[in-house]
Parts: structure tokens; sequence; C-alpha cells
């Protein structure tokens, strides 16, 4: 005596086995050698819904049994999905230095993420620069900069999708000491509200310059010529605007000549 295989097939679930039977592309198979007179048994199957699945899907599940001695028989049950709609984006700035010099190269970095189950609509990004302490700023292709102003406009922004932003620029000098440099970037979309991250760095500026002179003798003959050589450096991280020297020579020398000399640095560190 012997009975056939009984089949349930799932649609949109992941099924998850609680007893010790076989499930093979969403089909669970039973079969007991002899059921007994009055003798019940039972399969307990659980599922999860796959997260995929949209809402009003019906979910068919439908049983066949039989035996030997007894014809096939049926049943069905269904179930209606309803999706849990959850609206998530996440967002985060950073900035590729967290101690700076005038002149030095910076870059923020803008990253966003749809971490929900829906596709966010009208995504809307702005970021608002310190042009103060910041010059040359240039971004990515997929935003435009206005003045201070970075925006970045998406339409939708699918179920995991993600983007960034990149901004650059230089640092432009500023007072002597140490500045606090902070700036708030805000997102939303059509479905969330707004958020924001924020990020800064500290401008080290220092103005420093060194005056020296210098003479050829110090002890000279009459009608002997003399040179002397007048150095200023500047010894701090910034530029010194409106540099200016005068020396004021003794009455007693005659055929007086000057020449400049200057260094130059690179292009490179030239303010704009």
């Amino acid at each position: 005596f012997s009975s056939r295989r009984r089949h349930t097939r799932f649609r949109n679930v992941t099924g998850v086995q609680t007893c010790a039977l076989p499930i093979c592309n969403g089909i669970i198979s039973y079969v007991k050698d002899t059921l007994r007179q009055n003798q019940k048994d039972s399969v307990t199957i659980r599922a999860t819904v796959s997260s995929s699945t949209p809402s009003n899907i019906a979910l068919l599940n439908r049983v066949v049994s039989q035996s030997n001695e007894t014809p096939q028989q049926f049943s069905q049950v269904s179930s209606i999905t309803v999706r849990r709609d959850t609206f998530s984006l996440a967002f985060t700035k950073s900035v590729s230095r967290d101690s700076v010099v005038p002149f030095d190269s910076i870059c923020y970095v803008l990253r966003l993420r749809n971490t929900g189950n829906v596709a966010l609509l009208n995504v809307v990004v702005k970021d608002t620069l310190s042009i103060r302490y910041l010059n040359s700023i240039s971004v990515s292709n997929n935003a435009q900069l206005n003045d201070s102003i970075v925006s970045y406009t998406k339409d939708t922004l699918q179920v995991g999708g993600k983007d960034s932003i990149i901004i650059s620029g230089k640092v432009r000098a500023s007072s002597n000491g140490f500045i606090l440099v902070k700036n708030r970037a805000f997102v939303q979309s059509l479905q969330t509200p707004s958020q924001s991250d924020s990020v800064g760095f500290v401008l080290h500026s220092t103005y420093s310059m060194n005056l020296a002179k210098s003479v050829s003798d110090d002890t000279v003959f009459v009608g002997d010529s003399l040179r002397y050589v007048l150095r200023v450096n500047n010894t701090g991280n910034s530029f010194l605007a409106n540099v200016s020297m005068k020396d004021t020579l003794p009455a007693q020398l005659d055929r007086k000549s000057t020449r400049l000399n200057s260094s130059h640095v690179s292009e490179s560190r030239m303010p704009s």
C-alpha cells in the first residue's frame, strides 16, 4: 500500500522549511506510505512575501491530494498582498582634508542613496559654499554652480539607487590664525522631509615677513665701492600684499645704482 506525492506550488514568496519535507522550485512534497483509520496528518508551511512583490497581487495556493483508493481532490486558498511602503533617503557629506593652509586644493563629496522600497521622486540637493574661503570652484557634471550655491536635481531615484556630487576648489588666504570653516548641505524628495549633513575644515593662515640688510665691507677706503643687499622674505603660508621697503642712504655715497632681484613661486600657488 502506498500513497502518491502531494504538491503545493507557491508564487511570489520565499519558502522557509519548518519540517523535514523537501522544497524544490517552490513545490513542497509529502508522501506517507499508510494513513491508518482516523489518523490525521498535517504539514505546516511558513513563507515570507518577497520584498519586490507589488500590492494587490493574489497569492493563489492550491494543494492536490490523492491515494491509491481515493480520487484526486483539491483545496485552494488565496491572499492579497498589501505593500508597506518605506520612504528612506540616506545622505552624507565628506571633505578631503580637515586641516588646510591657503592655496591648498580641497574636495567635497555628497552621497545619496535610496534605502527604502519605493522609488523617490524629485530629489533635490542644495549646498551653499563658503566662497569667502574658497575660489576656483568646480562641480561634477550632474550638478550646477550658481555663485556660491551648488544645486542637484533627479527626477527619479530608484530603489537601491545612489548618486554622488563632487565639488572641488582652492582655499583662499584669510586673517592670521586658525579659522573653522563649516558648511551644510540639504537634501529632500517628494516623499521624504528635508535632511542635512555638515562638514568643516580648519584653515591655518600665517602672515610673517623677514627683513635683512647686509653690506659688502664693514671697513671701506674713501673712493672704494660698497654694495648693500636688502632681502625681504615671506616666511608665512599666505601671500603678502603691498610689500614696501625704504632705505635712506648716507649722503657721502656717490654714483648710486640699484637692481631688483626677485624670486617667483609657481603659478599653482598664486591667488586668483
